[in-house]
């Protein structure tokens, strides 16, 4: 559940911020019309920009321009409004200021006010609503949609291990990936092996679901193992890590997992547009950034054995360059189309 904070905010019935959240919710009307209707020095730069009717007032903004008014603590009007501010009126140069104020108000207040209320209404039923309010947005957030910043060490003490332990160095080498990872890479990890972008908060709310861990088994060892790409079972949240004869090679698989397209919470989804990233390095995806030459994703290429293609479960094997840890020079769209079956199978 991926909701913007003015949200959250208004729910335990804090003010949003704005603009900054107006940057999270419309960064397009921000940026196009707001700032620069605040950065203008000169009404001939006005009229070049917004000139030929291009902004009107309409109800919604004349409206939440009066609120706006009439919201200081005093109850006293905060400033003047032009008798000419109505619904059709085209904005003028004298009246731009207020116009941006308005939008902003009408983006971030506006725009889920309703939808707000109505939800709070069905909160209210289940939760006091005066203990609502006694949270933050922040602990809302947490408490409804789980930690978005992944913790590892909350994550390790409810991971159990299947024909592997937290011992063995591939184990380990995959904690440290993870670790150096940026924090919307192991958001998409999570998204691999379990259909979701968070985990639960804290111990307590994993002990109240027993059921609800991680499992990594090992299924996959010796020289084959690096020809292999992690798969998941997300029904379970079951990771299969192959036992990778270097912490280069895990990071180089797992790298290759979180960056493919169509990964979300259909595993067996269609791939489409390629691997993402834009042509990002490891160095990009890794916080803080490592000093190592900047590489490209690994090709991946089917294996020859017809017994291995096009079931689920079935893991595609690399070139024999990249076996060994080395990447070769292969582009990215040939990695995830051929890597599709290392995905999630539920």
């Amino acid at each position: 559940l991926h909701l913007p904070r003015a949200f959250w905010k208004l729910l335990v019935g804090s003010e949003p911020s704005v603009p900054a959240d107006l940057a999270e919710m419309d960064c397009a009307v921000l940026s196009s019309v707001i700032d620069p209707l605040r950065s203008m020095d000169s009404q001939e730069e006005f009229d070049a920009v917004f000139g030929d009717g291009l902004l009107m007032w309409d109800f919604d903004s004349v409206r939440h321009l009066h609120a706006l008014n009439a919201s200081s603590l005093s109850g006293k009007s905060v400033f003047h409004v032009p008798e000419r501010v109505n619904p059709g009126v085209q904005v003028e140069w004298e009246e731009r200021l207020l116009y941006a104020a308005a939008v902003e108000r009408q983006k971030v207040l506006g725009a889920m006010g309703l939808q707000v209320q109505a939800i709070g209404r069905g909160m209210a039923t289940v939760i006091p609503a005066g203990l609502l309010k006694m949270l933050t947005w922040e602990e809302l957030m947490i408490r409804v949609c789980g930690q978005q910043d992944i913790d590892l060490e909350l994550l390790k003490r409810h991971t159990i291990y299947s024909n592997t332990s937290a011992d063995d160095p591939h184990v380990q080498w995959f904690w440290e990936v993870l670790e150096e990872f940026t924090p919307e890479y192991r958001q998409r990890f999570i998204e691999f092996s379990w259909a979701q972008r968070s985990i639960p908060a804290t111990d307590a709310d994993f002990d109240r679901f027993p059921a609800i861990h991680m499992i990594i088994k090992t299924t996959r060892r010796g020289p084959a193992a690096n020809s292999a790409l992690p798969t998941s079972s997300t029904c379970f949240w079951l990771v299969d890590l192959p036992a990778y004869s270097s912490k280069e090679i895990m990071r180089e698989r797992l790298w290759t997992i979180v960056n493919l397209e169509g990964m979300g919470m259909a595993g067996d989804a269609p791939l489409e547009g390629g691997a993402g990233g834009g042509g990002a390095s490891f160095d990009s995806l890794l916080a803080p950034p490592a000093a190592r030459p900047r590489r490209r994703a690994p090709r991946v290429e089917p294996s020859s054995d017809p017994q291995s293609r096009g079931g689920p479960s079935a893991s595609p094997s690399l070139s024999s360059t990249e076996a060994d840890g080395r990447s070769p020079s292969g582009d990215r769209s040939s990695s995830s189309a051929a890597a599709a079956p290392a995905g999630s199978e539920d």
